[in-house]
């Protein structure tokens, strides 16, 4: 298996080195970037198979770095995680609402963002993507093969891969609800169980980008998670 590409966006030096060591070490082919627009031209051109992504930078900031290599079809399921010193979650609204997949709070362990970057290249690779057939709920359309959602023939061009497959786990189990936890282990991996505050941005960010009626069919069960009601 040929080594994930990973380019690491980040202006500080010390940082960026140290990514570079603890990533190459555990099987990946790193690269590097210090602006926000190096990383833009470094995507149009060799696109990674995940990138880290610093908020802050001295020419565009990773916000716009991330909205404008969403636009290009080579990364449209290519993970993002986002890092910044920001804990806020309204930052954390911004970043997933342009089309990151993560968001880390610096300072933040080294193993648990390699984690984070495995789980979510294991969720955009994984086999039985390949096998989803096209789901239809009315005018909207799901369509797995190349993640994209279309209503009424329009497509949504900023819905994530992470917030694709959790729209596409709702409209398949409908009518049934799903919980926030097995909302996690199947969409998110099994490190992410816990994480139930990170499902609901996500859900969120799906009813946002449906809009009305659409988002009107994703309901929240009480004690139970969310539900697609037909």
């Amino acid at each position: 298996m040929n080594e994930p590409r990973l380019l690491i966006v980040e202006d500080n030096w010390e940082v960026r080195e140290l990514l570079k060591v603890i990533f190459s070490g555990k099987g990946f082919q790193v690269f590097d970037v210090e602006c926000g627009l190096d990383a833009v031209s470094f995507c149009e051109d060799h696109p990674p198979d995940a990138m880290v992504l610093d908020l802050t930078l001295p020419d565009i900031d990773g916000l716009e770095v991330c909205k404008r290599v969403r636009v290009f079809p080579q990364m449209t399921g290519v993970p993002i995680i986002m890092c910044t010193a920001r804990s806020h979650v309204s930052e954390r609204v911004k970043g997933l609402d342009i089309g990151a997949d993560d968001y880390l709070t610096k300072p933040f362990d080294p193993s648990e963002l390699v984690a984070r970057v495995k789980v979510l290249l294991r969720r955009a690779g994984q086999p039985m993507k390949e096998t989803r057939k096209l789901i239809q709920a009315g005018d909207l359309k799901l369509e797995p093969k190349n993640y994209t959602a279309t209503i009424s023939g329009k497509k949504i061009d900023d819905m994530t891969p992470r917030e694709f497959d959790i729209l596409y786990l709702l409209l398949q189990q409908a009518p049934d609800p799903v919980s926030r936890s097995e909302i996690s282990k199947l969409v998110l991996g099994k490190e992410y169980a816990e994480e139930s505050r990170a499902i609901d941005m996500h859900i969120a960010q799906i009813r946002k980008k449906l809009g009305s009626p659409f988002s009107d069919h994703l309901i929240t069960v009480p004690g139970r998670g969310y539900q697609w009601s037909k």
